[in-house]
């Protein structure tokens, strides 16, 4: 976990969790299929349905956004500090337990 930024909020803390991809070897072609999993990972997970995932991230997240490139996937979180500990577990559940039905997909 990378602190990022400095938030003028006071009690916000702003990080961005960074996957490094440049052992991959990817080309140029490959970016869309990378950009089109970073959409996957954020759909549902093996504790969140859809709905109640897209819920937490309007309750809990200041800002989540995600960026692809052919070098990293990046996600970038701004959180009220009381948060922070509800926000690390969801992103580990959206990290490590994502699911994508046939239908989602």
């Amino acid at each position: 976990m990378i602190y990022h930024q400095i938030t003028p909020w006071k009690n916000t803390i702003a990080f961005c969790i960074v996957f490094d991809l440049r052992n991959l070897e990817l080309e140029k072609i490959h970016n869309g299929l990378l950009h089109f999993g970073e959409h996957l990972s954020l759909i549902e997970t093996k504790k969140y349905t859809q709905d109640k995932l897209r819920k937490k991230y309007g309750i809990v997240f200041n800002l989540f956004d995600a960026y692809t490139s052919l070098d990293s996937l990046v996600f970038s979180v701004v959180c009220h500090r009381s948060d922070l500990a509800e926000v690390c577990a969801i992103l580990k559940e959206v990290i490590y337990s994502w699911e994508c039905t046939e239908k989602q997909f």
